[in-house]
């Protein structure tokens, strides 16, 4: 999995928490977890933990796949701690996935995160993404 090598650039110190919906995923990700990282079965659009608990968040290639993205990026905002980071990658283009079940124009996003009050560090393209889609890079 291509998210497992941006765990790598932590210290070992730094703990480490996953979230999927997927028990099979949640699964195989415990049994090759390192010292100080674990994974839960939790869905995004309802994040069970207290107000700022993170430090960085990183959310790549989800949001387009939740119901309620607007909702989740508020619960993200919630347990961001002050002077957090978050890493968002989403996918902007029309795109004929069952899958891909919230798709919005960049407009629309950047408003939810006005909304939110987040501020909007930078923005990337990444290089490997095969379709239009853009990194943020965000703080409260």
């Amino acid at each position: 999995m291509e998210w497992e090598a941006l765990f790598i650039i932590f210290p070992s110190t730094f703990e480490k928490v996953g979230i999927d919906i997927s028990y099979p995923v949640i699964e195989m990700c415990n049994r090759v977890a390192g010292p100080k990282e674990r994974y839960e079965v939790m869905d995004c659009g309802n994040i069970q933990y207290p107000d700022r608990s993170f430090d960085l968040i990183l959310c790549f290639d989800v949001l387009e796949h939740v119901a309620r993205p607007k909702h989740t990026l508020k619960g993200m905002r919630r347990i961001l701690k002050a002077n957090g980071l978050v890493a968002i990658i989403y996918p902007f283009g029309n795109y004929d996935w069952d899958s891909h079940i919230s798709l919005v124009d960049k407009q629309t996003f950047d408003c939810w995160l006005d909304e939110l009050e987040y501020f909007i560090v930078d923005e990337i393209t990444p290089p490997s993404e095969g379709f239009p889609a853009i990194l943020y890079l965000l703080k409260t």
